[in-house]
């Protein structure tokens, strides 16, 4: 026989067990807060009362809530309406729900945006005065009748006139023609009917008006021409175009950085940008026109000071001018000399007494930037004759002082020549006139006499 429990109990003189067993208590967590789902339980007991600031980010996604599939069904229906602008009793449809009650036809709403274009009509006897006379080529009046029925029955959409234009023995129109034909009636009749007709307006509402109902048919067929040109083009012609205008775009920014580079020169050779014109001068007064220079560096040595003194006293005295005259004409002819060797060419500086100041400096500058115009008063007329003769003067191709100076020479002999050639036309025309003078007198004579 097995021995139990209590058996044990009494043979190790041990308590007995105590039948009231409570249970174990649970687990609470702080707060009293549940634990959200898809968080461990050690984790929430961690987190302890910030619990409920993760609760949003970890809540479940709420979809879309699904159709309440339980309700009525809707139901449409095809039904007519009306359609004011509608005369011929055309019936027109569309879809709406179906409603509990029996509804009458209604109105269409979006008939409010069909605007029908207003078509000028005219009388009888204004087709007579103005109309008729009208250089639109062989119109008839039946055929400009049968014009505007089709303008005001089709608002105007020349498509869809020139598609349904079928003049019963009339020629082929295009529909240049028809727009041709129909404007220029309008534009005549909002010309000459008078205001009252037209709802008192203004002339200048009038003038508007007109200018709306301006069409060139020259200019729209030119226009449909280019179209049906540019649309014909072939991948060759196409990427032929293409090159030409990438090289035109080239030869723009090339004429751009010439002038550009250019300006920079002409800049630089004023001395505008490095500040010549306010360097500081000297206020000593010029030496002697054709005196030698200076010694370089230092002040004059004494010999130097005793020969000028000596050169001042012959100056004064009558018998020491020849000496002197000599050195300053063999100094000017040494000069002259090299001029002509190297091709210098000098030009006046002024008055040796006015001092060199900022507004006296005359700045270095290419000939090819000043090259002489036609005076304005005849420059027209003596440039169309320069381009008769074949002379080309915009561009010198060596703008020398010669060069410019027979330019202007050609200038002068050409405004002499448009100044004759105006006067002989002037004598001409007197000449006419006295000979249509003599004629109608010799007439006059001659019909006294019969």
């Amino acid at each position: 026989m097995a021995a139990s429990a209590s058996d044990i109990r009494d043979a190790l003189s041990l308590p007995a067990a105590s039948t009231s067993a409570t249970p174990a208590p649970s687990k609470k967590f702080p707060g009293g807060a549940r634990k959200p789902e898809g968080v461990s339980r050690e984790l929430f007991s961690l987190i302890g009362d910030a619990a409920p600031s993760l609760v949003p980010a970890l809540a479940r996604p709420r979809f879309k809530a699904r159709p309440a599939m339980g309700k009525a069904r809707v139901r449409w229906e095809l039904r007519e309406f009306k359609h004011p602008t509608r005369d011929d009793g055309f019936a027109l449809q569309h879809w709406e729900k179906v409603s509990g009650k029996r509804e009458e036809p209604k109105e269409y709403p979006f008939a409010k945006f069909s605007r029908p274009s207003t078509v000028l009509e005219y009388t009888d006897q204004e087709y007579a005065e103005w109309i008729q006379g009208l250089d639109h080529g062989e119109w008839t009046r039946e055929e400009t009748d049968y014009l505007m029925k089709l303008v005001k029955e089709y608002d105007a959409r020349f498509y869809v006139i020139h598609d349904r234009y079928e003049f019963l023995n009339g020629v082929t129109r295009t529909i240049e023609d028809l727009k041709h034909r129909y404007y220029g009636i309008c534009r005549k009749l909002l010309r000459h009917r008078p205001a009252s007709e037209l709802g008192d307006i203004s002339e200048a509402t009038r003038q508007e008006l007109v200018q709306a109902y301006s069409y060139d048919r020259d200019r729209e067929l030119t226009r449909k021409n280019y179209v049906a040109g540019l649309l014909a083009r072939t991948p060759e012609q196409i990427a032929e175009e293409e090159m030409l205008f990438l090289l035109c775009k080239r030869l723009e920014q090339t004429e751009r950085r010439f002038a550009r580079e250019r300006e920079d020169l002409l800049r630089n050779l004023a001395g505008i940008d490095s500040g010549l014109p306010n360097l500081p001068v000297d206020d000593e007064p010029f030496t002697a026109l054709g005196a030698l220079p200076a010694q370089s560096g230092g002040a004059p040595s004494a010999s130097n000071k005793r020969k000028r003194k000596s050169e001042a006293a012959d100056l004064d005295s009558p018998s020491g001018t020849p000496p002197v005259a000599k050195k300053i004409n063999m100094a000017r002819h040494a000069v002259a000399v090299d001029d002509e060797k190297h091709c210098i060419i000098r030009t006046d500086g002024g008055s040796l007494t006015v001092p060199t100041t900022k507004a006296a400096h005359h700045p270095v500058f290419l000939r090819s930037s000043r090259i002489p115009q036609p005076k304005s008063t005849n420059a027209t007329k003596i440039q169309a004759a320069l381009v008769e003769l074949g002379i080309n003067f915009t561009k010198l191709v060596m703008p020398t002082r010669d060069t410019l100076a027979n330019l202007e020479t050609l200038f002068e002999a050409a405004g002499q020549l448009v100044e004759a050639k105006r006067a002989l036309d002037k004598i001409e025309h007197e000449i006419r006139v006295l000979k249509a003078k003599k004629g109608e007198e010799d007439e006059a004579e001659a019909a006294v006499a019969e």
